[in-house]
């Protein structure tokens, strides 16, 4: 689901009384973390941090740029 669609998740999921942690699942990059962050309880990331093309699954610059 797109960025905008998962903020409106947690929102619904709130109005509608959970109260229980809510992470968002997806299309949190490190330009929309900060916002995911306060939406949401915690993020699950992963897309956003692999390699491009061939070679080792997570590409180590951007888990260091994102963990910055």
């Amino acid at each position: 689901a797109p960025f905008a669609e998962w903020l409106e998740r947690v929102r619904a999921a709130r109005a509608g009384g959970v109260r229980r942690p809510i992470l968002i699942g997806g299309s949190v990059t490190q330009e929309n973390v900060a916002q995911a962050l306060a939406e949401a309880d915690g993020a699950i990331v992963s897309t956003s941090l692999m390699q491009e093309g061939p070679g080792p699954l997570w590409c180590k610059d951007k888990v260091s740029a994102f963990m910055d």
